[in-house]
């Protein structure tokens, strides 16, 4: 037994004594209950108490254990108390003054991150959060890993706080932070002054994007996450504020623009690799102008695309003329399917045809309006005075091809003005004439004045019905001659035969 003692029964009518230190550098940055545990301890550690474990320490301070476990750990790392054990909980409270006249000597490296540990808290830990030593642990490895220095990650901890009581928001989580860190990391951005000029970065790109929103009419007081992320993207490709409001003039159209319409617009523009505001300048006076002078040519069905921009400029390296490709998207829309689909099939047909600039285009039009007109003169000459289809058309095309002559069709039609089937006897006529050797309109007549008797009497089974009788049941189509003088290559396919004679054609 010692010689000397404090009686037992009289500890509550002593003193505890707390140093100012603790008041100072620890207490006023401190949880209120993690306070309240150190300085109930302290004072059982003067009573000598070891009766009181850590359920009886929770009761008394009307607190859960977890709480209490929690706040000895966060003391623990601050390096006021040192563990002794885990099971059960044990703890021994460090004399403050001694800790610093004796730091060298006592400091096994578990608390020389103290004054880093209290920024930790006072950052992260300032809306109650309790900061758990293996997290502690983390952030010395990201140090370590990547040669981070305590004010590198305390500013990356500031910077994340801003930014989150800006928004409304608790202070971020070591998770979050770590997120951070690892995409600076990535960037090779490790260095203080490194850290320090890609947050101030971040700030003017916080500022940047609000004059970008406020430039669209988008009235907020913060921007969101997404549209943050959504800015971060595009400027990670090297477009700035300026670049990005000459692109957002492309949503003139849009009743109510947002970034996420823009994000899309901004990727057509970095797969072409414009990116600066000069550069984008540059390529809509050099593209951008040309396609809208296609896209008002096609009316206001069509918006604006990229997809469209890609196409115009495909056409370009075909050897497509501009003017041409202009007329196309007329004849697009006056066709009534005003479509990049159509429009490009229009220009596949032109290329087929080796028509790529408006002299061309011009030339096969007036070419093919001629032989619509021929064509219609052989139909009328033969005693047909229903508008010419775009089958007999190419039929009429397919005989000057092979030689005949205008006047020897002309004839051949004249000759066959009482035959019911028109086309089918001109047809059969000018193979006659072929293999008598005839070409001369005069000896044409000649040859086939000696049977004009049999053809004129032919047999009964042969008569032609009138297109008109109500047998038929359906109405004769009448074409419109501007529909012709748009379809400048007459594609079968696309312009329907709608005569339905079921005439036969010769060779």
């Amino acid at each position: 037994m010692a010689l000397c003692a404090f009686a037992d029964n009289y500890s509550i009518f002593d003193i505890t004594p707390v140093d100012n230190l603790f008041i100072e550098d620890y207490m006023l940055r401190a949880p209120g209950d993690y306070v309240k545990v150190y300085l109930y301890g302290l004072r059982l550690c003067y009573a000598r108490d070891d009766k009181s474990d850590l359920e009886q320490i929770a009761g008394v301070l009307g607190m859960e254990s977890e709480t209490v476990l929690n706040a000895m750990l966060f003391w623990e790392r601050q390096g006021m108390v040192r563990r002794l054990s885990d099971r059960p909980p044990c703890y021994e409270f460090v004399n403050l003054k001694a800790r610093m006249l004796q730091a060298k000597e006592d400091d096994d490296g578990l608390y020389a991150m103290g004054q880093f540990n209290n920024e930790v808290l006072r950052l992260l830990g300032a809306d109650g959060r309790v900061i758990h030593g293996d997290e502690f642990a983390r952030m010395y490895r990201w140090m370590e890993d990547y040669s981070l220095s305590e004010t590198a990650v305390l500013r990356v901890m500031a910077y994340l706080c801003k930014a989150n009581k800006a928004k409304g928001r608790k202070a971020p989580t070591v998770n979050a932070v770590e997120k951070f860190i690892l995409k600076m990391a990535g960037q090779k951005i490790v260095s203080d002054d490194a850290v320090t000029g890609y947050l101030h970065g971040l700030d003017d790109d916080v500022v940047a994007l609000k004059r970008l929103l406020a430039h669209l009419g988008i009235r907020k007081d913060e921007p969101s996450a997404a549209e943050e992320a959504l800015f971060a993207k595009w400027r990670s490709w090297g477009f700035d504020l300026d670049a990005l409001k000459l692109l957002s003039n492309e949503m003139t159209k849009i009743q109510k623009p947002t970034l996420g319409y823009l994000d899309r617009i901004v990727s057509g523009y970095q797969e072409m690799g414009v990116r600066t505001a000069e550069q984008i300048q540059q390529y809509q006076a050099g593209t951008l102008e040309p396609v809208r002078e296609v896209l008002a040519a096609f009316g206001p069905s069509m918006g604006f695309s990229t997809q469209l921009v890609r196409a115009y400029c495909d056409a370009l390296a075909k050897g497509f003329e501009h003017a041409l490709l202009v007329e196309a998207a007329h004849i697009a829309a006056r066709s009534g399917n005003a479509t990049l689909v159509y429009w490009q099939s229009i220009l596949d047909r032109y290329a087929a045809a080796g028509i790529l600039t408006m002299d061309a285009f011009l030339r096969e039009k007036q070419h093919n309006q001629a032989l619509r007109a021929f064509a219609q003169k052989v139909l009328a000459t033969a005693g047909d005075t229903s508008v010419v289809s775009a089958k007999e058309v190419k039929q009429v095309e397919a005989w000057l091809a092979k030689g005949r002559s205008e006047e020897l069709i002309l004839c051949a039609a004249e000759l066959c003005s009482n035959s019911p089937y028109k086309l089918s006897a001109i047809g059969k006529t000018l193979v006659r004439l072929d293999q008598a050797g005839i070409a001369q309109p005069e000896a044409a007549r000649a040859f086939l004045s000696q049977t004009s008797t049999q053809r004129q009497s032919a047999p009964e089974g042969e008569k032609r019905i009138s297109k008109n009788v109500s047998a038929q049941n359906y109405t004769q189509r009448q074409y419109d001659p501007t529909q012709y003088d748009d379809m400048v290559l007459f594609d079968l396919n696309q312009v329907e035969d709608e005569k339905n004679d079921d005439k036969a054609t010769d060779d």
